[in-house]
């Protein structure tokens, strides 16, 4: 059984999608530091 914690995301990447498919139990850690204007609160958007 594979273990893994990941930090939050607003609107999460595929790439972050994929790597949590991977493991059969996903953590989700709600207590760690939250940097402001990082890739973690933004949304890109393609039109």
């Amino acid at each position: 059984m594979s273990v893994a914690v990941f930090s939050t995301a607003y609107f999460p990447s595929l790439e972050y999608i994929k790597h949590l498919l991977q493991f059969d139990e996903i953590i989700i850690e709600k207590h760690e530091h939250f940097p402001h204007q990082t890739n973690r609160n933004r949304c890109h958007i393609l039109t």
